[in-house]
């Protein structure tokens, strides 16, 4: 399932958070979040 693979990277860059400075996390350093970047501006 496609779709649920999708729903899972939007929430992994969403949430994403260090745990060991309690900062959010870059989003160049996250994959998943480019590949939501380039979902959005597709859709």
């Amino acid at each position: 399932m496609p779709e649920s693979d999708g729903v899972h990277i939007r929430l992994r860059g969403i949430h994403a958070v260090d745990t060991s400075t309690r900062q959010p996390v870059d989003l160049g350093d996250l994959p998943g979040v480019s590949i939501l970047v380039l979902m959005r501006h597709r859709h």
